[in-house]
């Protein structure tokens, strides 16, 4: 309806497939950029306060990549431990021993996180099981890192079972890279939301870059653009974190998205004395 009010052609990006399913590259490889000079995004974030902005010029979010440990052991009757070679103990142990990566192997001014999230072990009360199953994921600021996290996850874990007389087999998927915006459109994104929502409404205290990934990367790896995380969190409703089976998405924020999109395209939208 408006359309005639635009300073030239937009495009809007309705992407699947944005968790490990490299969704952005797809589009990408579709043609989903051609003819766009600029790109712009945004993510909700609970972390942060109702409508602050975090939009930095370089990196906003890590990278990142899963693993997958199988640990293969020798089961049998729980009330002989002796005669076994426990896969759970070992994985306890693997559990334990990774955080040594973070805490004493890379340099305290990198940014990293590992997180095992699954044990899978199945089996019966009386009996050690043959196999286990360690899962999880974790985040990098850039490729180094995350080559460098990948090896010291092999090597630990191999290591570490070997001592507990079982085998790991350690396989290794690297997802994202980071997300890292582009300066003159990063400063574009947060005057413009500053315009709309008062020159208190940048975010200033949570620091970056977040350890979330992101497959917007993709884009700005191929033309200029910015990612902005904006706070959702006005009280308790709106705390609870992301992927979390309690989280609520914040409907209160989607006029004030709203115009910031308009006004990055050109098109100007009144600003209401508050929002709704």
């Amino acid at each position: 309806y408006h359309e005639a009010q635009l300073n030239g052609p937009v495009s809007l990006i309705f992407q699947p497939a944005e968790e490990g399913g490299h969704g952005a590259r797809e589009m990408i490889n579709d043609g989903a950029l051609e003819g766009v000079d600029e790109i712009y995004g945004w993510h909700n974030w609970p972390a942060i306060s109702f409508v602050q902005m975090l939009c930095p010029d370089s990196l906003v979010m890590c990278g990142n990549g899963t693993f997958k440990i199988t640990l293969h052991g020798q089961g049998g009757h729980a009330s002989q431990p002796e005669l076994c070679r426990d896969p759970v103990l070992a994985a306890s142990a693997i559990t334990l021993n990774l955080q040594q990566i973070i805490s004493r192997r890379l340099a305290p001014q990198q940014a990293a996180v590992i997180s095992v999230t699954s044990i899978e072990a199945s089996s019966a009360p009386t009996v050690i099981p043959q196999n286990a199953v360690l899962g999880g994921s974790i985040r990098v600021p850039d490729r180094k890192t995350r080559d460098e996290i990948y090896r010291l996850i092999t090597e630990i874990s191999q290591q570490t079972a070997a001592s507990y007389g079982v085998v790991a087999e350690v396989e290794n998927f690297p997802r994202y890279d980071a997300t890292i915006n582009h300066s003159v459109q990063a400063t574009n994104m947060r005057r413009l939301w500053q315009d709309i929502n008062g020159a208190d409404s940048l975010d200033f205290v949570t620091s970056t870059p977040i350890m979330a990934s992101e497959d917007f990367s993709y884009y700005l790896q191929h033309i200029p653009g910015a990612f902005a995380l904006i706070g959702s969190d006005d009280g308790p409703d709106h705390q609870v974190p992301c992927h979390s089976p309690y989280y609520d998405f914040n409907d209160r924020l989607i006029p004030a998205v709203t115009r910031l999109f308009s006004r990055l395209v050109g098109v100007g939208v009144p600003v209401p004395e508050e929002l709704p």
